[in-house]
């Protein structure tokens, strides 16, 4: 597994990318990627005789995904050719904006947005007036380019002054709203050809009643408009009774970095807006939340948090101890809103007190599903009637029907835990936007930060003997990107998981503590664009592994680019290069470019060029912040803020590279004697070096170069860590084919583990009917087959001779649209799931999982494809296919939690079909029956055991194996 692989594969991954953060923004998104089969656009209107030749979905042509809409136009004359799509009924609030990408041979198309104004009626048809607002063209021919239209209100307001002239003063703007989303594809006379995608809707908040109530036009708040002059105050950086931290400006709001003394005291109480953003003391605030584990409330204070998240309703005393030191809490509602009186259950509930005022979001619980709707909703509307002084947000985490908990939670709270799994971190932040689109518009999302391996994976490591290592961890660099990555994806929120105190001593907890404050310190200058802005777009890279967020915030833009190679869920690349260009839409020219780094701002040189403003970064390292900006005050504010956190940032730097040099100095002492070891001793050297340099930097208070030193000693480190790792995969079918090979602190264990079992052998198949010879030999092998009913999904499973790898049959999955013309675009959870019968096995055996899967086409509608995982472990191991070329085989190896029994699952997530054929379950044992011995040393010389060579074939003994079970479900038709 090379760093650099093929470009083009590198492109397609990273459009994926670009399309989750396209879609993102300041509020919930509306998006519609164009991936089913039907056309959504439909013929609006034209002045010329049958324009419109070809109409179609096409699959050879993409801005992201596999599919556009594509067009043909021919001009006769005319000066329009309208197309239109529904968008529902987003009210006409300054945060609405709408976005589509086109690629088109001709310039010219231009997007509108249809409004409806409900309390004017036309008087020619005596409905509802209908407005096109108009938006930007297409001017990049032959390009993919972003056409936009936002500023709603103000454009409203200007045709609504135009209209009193024609009808009267009557016309009346309030509850105005989109319906629509029109293109003029009209390119001049002759052929016109337009391609069009992700068509993205951000601050969408419902105008209908039962989501949102009207608002007078003229008093929708602008957060664009820079105030009247005075300060903004801060909120939540200042303790009780303190003086509110000032700006000189106007209207850019302060980010403290400690809190002042004396003075008067200032409203704390948390108000939830429409886009799903929190305010305190008119300041918009990125929620920061960790999981509670017993820590001081003062220590995570100290690392930044904003917010404590704990699984039972706050004690008095916690809630005194968080408002003492201007800390929120996200707890369970009080015992006495979540039961209702026995003997009158329509009695009103007691009003919640003050005492609980720190309380930020009501927490109703996590791993929802289907049987939780209906209490919890009963549960929402009693917490509203003894929460209506405040109105604090629902907050809920629901593992399906997403949709049926959004109509009564205002916050969805999404995650899951991807490093270490085959999960790519470009497909999670895709997941992550797929989870909001599952949900009512308008929904605000938060998402969790993993900090911490995964309980699944900790007791692999611990059954198989990893204990000589040092202990796994989640390293910095990966909690950046997860961060970055779920803000730039549309989060409003983030819970940072945490399974264990970070008051502990101990060296792995401390470098992660040191890593979650660098974290946050890093969101805290970002958080006036992540919390208040919009995401305008994507910037374009010279490097096909980079991508870069542009976020607007009064005025200003916010470039956050980032290094998204594939594999960063196990071991993350160098991700460094020198001289990296990148091109931001959207940018005034006026603006000038500067680099936020610990201690100040550096300015680089930026040029008008074909698409935007280009801006080049002498050396880029895994990510980093550039502000666009033109107001010296706000260049001096935010310079201000870099440097007051630069003494802290530049001694994290210095902790955590010293920290990674230890652990990468271990790891290759263990591996010096291994034949064929690569030689890092150049690069250990200087490591070092930098690592003296930080320290002198640090000394002499340049906090810039301290971290600058520190961080190219990673750079180095990371470049050891990475060659170490593909070496040790290279012979896997895949890296989470092993326990021993989803971190870079465990690969001695794994050449361990490869030289002891050399020689060990493969018992019989414990498991029969993996052969898929026969419906009947499946059914008395006792394989389970279930459903879990999808909205407009068919699913099923059947054993049929096109899925045959090896004799006559297979196992063929199917998840297909229910009808042709009402394909989903997305499917929420696992429709089909087939399960092996059980194979008895003994606690700490080494059991492998193999067999060979074919995905014909591509699975959609989910990155998770075709998951297949074990009993033992579960889904946090599962491996995830989504599309092949031919006939693939996967490899599992795990070690036994406990005796008892193990199967195998096959859940296929996405549309389409996945082929599965010659599946077998052995336990691997040492000829003699000698037990496994743990890592003594270095090794000696490589080893090429059953961990290093995947089976290339296997044609299952007939009947079932030694030990098997009764099944774990019942057999349906295949």
């Amino acid at each position: 597994m090379a760093e650099t692989g093929s470009i083009l594969k590198l492109g397609i991954l990273v459009a994926a990318v670009v399309s989750a953060v396209a879609a993102a923004c300041a509020g919930a998104p509306w998006l519609e990627s164009f991936e089913g089969p039907t056309p959504s656009w439909t013929f609006a209107d034209s002045d010329m005789p049958e324009p419109l030749r070809r109409h179609e979905r096409v699959g050879n042509m993409a801005f992201a995904g596999r599919q556009s809409e594509y067009f043909q136009v021919v001009g006769q004359g005319g000066t329009s050719v309208f197309v239109s799509h529904d968008v529902g009924r987003p009210a006409i609030i300054s945060e609405l904006a709408a976005a589509v990408w086109v690629k088109a041979d001709r310039p010219g198309i231009r997007i509108f947005a249809r409004v409806v104004l409900p309390r004017t009626l036309d008087p020619r048809t005596q409905t509802p007036v209908l407005l096109r607002l108009e938006g930007t063209s297409y001017t990049h021919v032959g390009r993919w380019q972003l056409l936009q239209i936002g500023n709603l209100p103000e454009l409203l307001k200007q045709r609504i002054r135009g209209l009193r002239l024609q009808l009267g003063p009557q016309v009346d703007g309030l509850e105005a709203y989109v319906d629509q989303i029109h293109l003029n594809l009209y390119g001049g006379p002759g052929t016109t050809r337009v391609w069009v995608d992700e068509l993205s809707l951000v601050g969408y908040a419902d105008s209908r009643p039962a989501s949102s109530s009207a608002v007078p036009l003229d008093s929708l708040p602008d957060p664009r408009s820079a105030g009247n002059g005075a300060s903004s105050p801060t909120a939540r950086g200042t303790a009780a009774g303190a003086a509110p931290t000032t700006s000189s400006v106007p209207g850019f709001e302060v980010s403290p970095v400690q809190p002042a003394l004396g003075g008067a005291s200032v409203d704390r109480s948390p108000r939830f807006q429409h886009d799903g953003s929190i305010e305190v003391n008119d300041r918009r605030i990125l929620p920061r939340a960790i999981r509670y584990q017993g820590e001081s409330l003062a220590r995570l204070k100290e690392l930044g948090f904003n917010t404590i998240w704990i699984a039972h309703p706050a004690p008095a005393a916690m809630l005194a101890e968080a408002a003492r030191l201007d800390l929120y809490v996200i707890c369970p509602p009080p015992e006495t809103i979540r039961t209702s009186p026995a003997d009158d259950p329509l009695a009103p509930v007691a009003k919640i007190g003050p005492e609980y005022d720190p309380v930020l979001a009501w927490d109703l619980g996590s791993d929802l599903s289907e049987q939780h709707v209906a209490p919890l909703q009963e549960l929402a509307k009693r917490l509203r009637a003894a929460d209506d002084g405040r109105k604090r947000p629902l907050i809920c985490r629901p593992d399906s029907n997403l949709r049926e908990f959004s109509n009564f939670v205002d916050v969805l709270l999404v995650g899951q835990s991807p490093l270490a799994t085959s999960l790519e971190l470009y497909d999670y932040a895709k997941w992550i936007r797929h989870r909001s689109l599952l949900a009512r518009s308008g929904t605000a999302i938060w998402s969790t930060v993993q900090t911490e391996p995964s309980p699944a994976l900790l007791d692999q490591w611990s059954v198989g003997g990893s204990r000589w290592s040092l202990p796994p961890s989640v390293n910095v660099e990966q909690m950046r990107l997860m961060a970055y990555m779920a803000v730039a994806s549309g989060s409003r929120g983030l819970l940072f998981e945490s399974s264990h105190s970070l008051d502990a001593a101990d060296p792995e907890t401390r470098a992660r503590a040191a890593s979650v404050e660098l974290v946050n310190l890093e969101l805290e200058l970002t958080r006036p664009w992540v919390s208040s802005g919009t995401l305008l777009g994507t910037a374009r890279c010279s490097q096909p592994d980079l991508l870069g967020a542009v976020f607007e915030y009064r005025f200003t833009r916010l470039l956050v680019p980032l290094w998204v190679g594939p594999g960063a869920q196990y071991v993350p690349g160098q991700s460094a290069a020198h001289e990296m260009k990148f091109i931001a839409s959207g940018v005034p020219d006026t603006n000038q470019a500067y680099e936020i780094v610990p201690g100040g701002l550096m300015r680089h040189e930026r040029n008008r060029v074909s698409g935007g403003i280009e801006v080049t970064l002498g050396e880029f390292s895994l990510c980093s912040l550039v502000l666009f900006a033109e107001d010296p005050e706000i260049v001096k504010e935010v310079t201000r803020q870099a440097r007051a956190v630069g003494p802290r940032m530049s001694r994290l730097y210095r902790q955590l590279a010293s920290r990674k040099m230890e652990i990468v100095e271990d790891v290759d002492r263990r591996l010096a004697n291994r034949v064929g070891q690569w030689n890092t001793s150049d690069h250990l050297t200087s490591a070092r070096k930098y690592l003296q340099s930080s320290d002198g930097a640090f000394a002499a208070k340049n906090d810039r170069d301290a971290c600058l030193n520190a961080d190219r000693a990673m750079r180095l480190l990371r470049l050891v860590e990475r060659s170490n790792w593909e070496k040790a995969v290279r012979p896997l079918s895949s890296p989470i084919a092993s326990p021993a090979t989803v971190c870079f602190a465990t690969i001695p264990w794994h050449w361990s583990l490869a030289d002891q079992t050399r020689s060990w052998r493969a018992g019989p198949n414990l498991i029969g009917g993996g052969d898929f010879e026969s419906v009947a030999s499946v059914m008395a092998a006792r394989w389970g087959h279930f459903k879990h009913a999808a909205p407009n999904v068919a699913s099923d499973g059947a054993i049929e001779a096109k899925a045959a790898r090896s004799g006559v049959a297979g196992l063929c999955l199917v998840n297909r649209p229910d009808t042709p013309d009402n394909s989903p675009t997305l499917v929420e959870t696992a429709p089909v799931w087939v399960t092996s019968p059980a194979a008895m096995v003994e606690a700490g055996s080494l059991v492998r999982i193999q067999g060979w899967v074919h995905i014909p086409k591509p699975l959609t509608g989910s990155v998770d494809g075709l998951k297949i995982f074990d009993s033992a472990v579960g889904e946090a191991l599962a491996e995830r296919v989504g599309e092949t070329t031919g006939w693939q085989p996967f490899t599992l190896y795990r070690f036994a939690p406990r005796s008892g029994p193990m199967a195998v699952t096959f859940a296929l997530c996405g549309l389409g079909e996945a082929w599965v054929d010659d599946v077998a379950i052995q336990v691997l044992a040492p000829p003699t029956g000698a037990a496994m011995q743990p890592f003594a040393g270095p090794a000696a010389r490589p080893g090429v055991g059953p961990l290093m060579r995947p089976t290339t074939g296997l044609t299952p003994p007939p009947g079932v194996g030694a030990g098997v079970q009764p099944p774990v479900g019942p057999a349906r038709r295949y």
